[in-house]
This record gives structure tokens, sequence and C-alpha cells, in this order.
């Protein structure tokens, strides 16, 4: 348990180093303030499980920090999904589809180290880095546009909170 635990813990300390970096240069803001918002949660959520699992909490308390950030993750998809309907957002069947397959291959790579079959972590790690910067660079800002864009056009609000 300790090794997989180890594993998880290095697939999101580099999510976290990712979104810290480009944060801090602004580069992953989208303008829309839940949006916004939601991804500076995902990492100081991040930020929490790196430090419970370095100051070696117990297990329980290491998975609680990570159902919590599981939970973040879901609702963050889920408020653009929402949000898709609302502004007729045009690419919504591929940003969903973007959101299927990363958790679809964070599954996937999860079943198969706890299997024990051979998994190259930092292609892994990479993957994940790559998908977070480029999925916020194109279809988080270009989804935001759309709400921002929308709001000014309808006066209505362009994020639930």
């Amino acid at each position: 348990m300790k090794k997989i635990t180890r594993l998880v813990i290095m697939v999101f300390v580099a999510i976290s180093l990712t979104l810290s970096c480009t944060n801090n240069s602004n580069e992953l803001l989208t303008g829309v303030p839940a949006m916004d918002e939601q991804h500076k949660n995902i990492e100081l959520t991040l930020d929490e499980l790196i430090a419970t699992v370095e100051e070696n909490k117990s297990l329980e308390e290491i998975n609680e920090v990570l159902l919590r950030l599981i939970d973040i993750v879901v609702s963050h998809f889920d408020y653009e999904e929402e949000n898709f309907e609302r502004v007729d957002y045009p690419d919504k069947s591929d940003h969903i589809a973007e959101h299927k397959l990363l958790l679809s291959n964070v599954g996937e790579f999860y079943i198969n180290f706890i299997e024990g079959n051979e998994v190259d972590v930092d292609s892994f790690l990479k993957y994940l880095q790559n998908w977070v910067v480029s999925h916020i660079l194109h279809y988080d800002k270009d989804f935001a546009k759309l709400l921002k864009d929308s709001k000014l056009r309808a006066g209505n609000p362009y994020a639930r909170n």
C-alpha cells in the first residue's frame, strides 16, 4: 500500500508542479473567476497531499486528502460540463472526451501498477503534465472565452458558484 500511495503522490506532484509553475506566470488563467479558483483549489489540495505524505502522516489521512482532491477534480469537470449547455459550446463533445480520456488513462495506469504490470512512470508523468497544460490552454481557455463573451452579449452570469 505504501508503494501505491507513493506512486499516486508522484503523479500528483508532477501535476502540482505544472500548475504552480504556470499559474505563477498567469499562463493558465482563464479570466473566469470560478474556473481560475477551481484550478487554484486543485493546486492547493495537491500541495496539501504532498505535505501530508512528506510529513509521514497515516494512510488514512493521506487517503482522506486524496479523496478530497478527486472530488475537487470531478467537481471541476462537472462545473465545466454543466456550463457547456448554457452557452451552446461547440466543442463540448471533444472537451468531455478529453475529461473521460484523462480519467480512463489514470485508471488504466493505476490498475496496471496495482496488478504488478510493468509501467513507465516517467512517461506517464510527462503525459499528465502535458495534458494539464494543453487542456487548460486549449480547451479551458477557449471555453472561458465563450463564457465571457456570452456574459457580455446576454448580461447573464457565466458561472455558477
